[in-house]
């Protein structure tokens, strides 16, 4: 069944599950909120001008971070529904739209009783990039982001092709996004990623050093921005994102 917006797992401790709905989506409801940390992760997004298909396997939710889910610490999906016209013009603008829906979702866990310290963002390409940019945007309502090879702006390859993405989109979010107060996260980045290599995002961890945690992965794939999906070093993501998740609630709750 094609992943959609909620829940990912088959858990009684929270709805809706992630699948398809014949009406609106049922509002979220989770047992015991406030003992429970909740990650919300985005898909990447192939192309701007159309709608994602969240059921592509490239937009799955990478193994190592569904290692983490257990009766405490739930995955929440969250299929966009964001598009942005064509042109030079609205280069972007869809960043901005999955940043408004990230940040309805954040108000819904509130509201349903998670506190923003037991909040996380996760995401994959432009997914993750989001992720990233919420710390400028909403920082009160998360507590820290895990982006696996964040993106947005197109390949490497084709910023001769399009040179207002890389050229100038590109670096105006990178100014708003190091404009954050404080930003955590912990970001992998692969060595010959067709779109961020681990050096086109050193900028974070050199303006958030104590915070921001850089991880180069040069695992042999053919698509090596889909490493995330095929990880040859998945035990150790993993356990990174374990032991990031509980440092960082742990450095809220203590």
């Amino acid at each position: 069944m094609a992943p959609v917006t909620g829940f990912y797992a088959d858990t009684a401790v929270a709805q809706p599950k992630s699948r398809n709905y014949l009406r609106d989506r049922p509002p979220i409801w989770i047992e015991a909120p406030a003992s429970k940390t909740v990650i919300i992760y985005s898909h990447g997004t192939t192309r701007p001008q159309r709608r994602e298909d969240c059921g592509a396997f490239w937009n799955r939710v990478p193994p190592s971070l569904l290692s983490v889910q257990s009766e405490t610490t739930l995955i929440y999906y969250l299929c966009s529904a964001v598009t942005e016209p064509p042109g030079a013009a609205f280069a972007g603008q869809y960043v901005d739209d999955r940043l408004a829906e990230v940040e309805r979702t954040l108000d819904d866990m509130i509201d349903a009783g998670v506190a923003p310290q037991r909040l996380f963002l996760a995401g994959h390409s432009a997914g993750g990039w989001v992720a990233l940019m919420a710390a400028s945007a909403f920082p009160a309502k998360f507590n820290a982001a895990i982006a696996y090879a964040p993106a947005f702006a197109g390949r490497r390859s084709e910023a001769a092709a399009f040179p207002w993405w890389r050229g100038e989109v590109r670096p105006r979010q990178v100014v708003r996004m190091l404009s954050a107060p404080a930003l955590s996260a912990l970001v992998f980045a692969y060595e010959g990623d067709p779109f961020n290599r681990p050096e086109d995002l050193q900028f974070l961890a050199d303006a958030f050093p104590s915070t921001v945690t850089m991880v180069a992965y040069g695992c042999a794939n053919l698509n090596k921005h889909l490493v995330h999906l095929n990880d040859c070093r998945e035990a150790e993501t993993a356990a990174r994102a374990a032991a990031f998740l509980a440092d960082r609630v742990g450095a809220v709750t203590h």
